[in-house]
């Protein structure tokens, strides 16, 4: 156990920035197409008063820690008859997080940057391909039934020199929802999902 006192006396700062770009046609009365670009940058910077951190530099070695997000999203909306429509959309995620420290050093060690060096790093990549159906069937005007059937492939990896400390992740997500609405007036609905 380490019984060294610790004031951590950290200023937070943070940007966000997320700047997105598309389109939208409808060439027919029954078939819309749309798709668009996103790309969302989360920057925090931590500054630790470094008089106040213990021997080694933790908690104050983190200087900062940067999120960003590429997106790429495409939707097909079909409309055959007016009591059927159908929605098919695809979605790509990639995000990187990437975390800047100061130099680690052991309570006993007298050389800086033992335990770390310090400096930027790519501590971690996720990717995400999303396929999406949409159903909407109205059987009657005041009856409206909604199907989405979705499927999520997913990766994430994190840094590591020699051994990952957290095990590359791989996996795939299915997901069903199902909802109906009875409009029973003009003030009132009843809905099940």
């Amino acid at each position: 156990t380490c019984a060294l006192p610790i004031l951590q006396d950290t200023d937070f700062s943070s940007r966000l920035s997320d700047l997105r770009f598309g389109f939208n046609t409808s060439p027919w009365q029954k078939v819309s197409f749309s798709a668009h670009y996103r790309r969302n940058e989360i920057d925090s910077q931590y500054d630790s008063s470094t008089n106040s951190l213990p021997p080694g530099g933790y908690p104050g070695f983190l200087l900062s820690r940067n999120v960003l997000l590429d997106e790429v999203a495409t939707k097909l909306v079909l409309r055959p008859r007016s009591w059927f429509k159908t929605t098919l959309s695809y979605q790509y995620l990639n995000t990187d997080y990437g975390i800047n420290t100061g130099p680690a050093t052991t309570l006993l060690s007298t050389q800086p940057g033992d335990v770390s060096p310090g400096g930027p790093i790519l501590a971690g990549q996720s990717d995400s391909q999303i396929y999406s159906l949409l159903v909407t069937l109205t059987p009657h005007p005041r009856f409206y039934l909604d199907t989405t059937f979705s499927y999520q492939t997913s990766t994430t990896d994190t840094a590591h020199n020699g051994l990952p400390a957290v095990v590359p992740y791989s996996g795939d997500i299915y997901s069903v929802l199902a909802s109906g609405t009875y409009v029973l007036n003009q003030t009132t609905d009843l809905f099940a999902s």
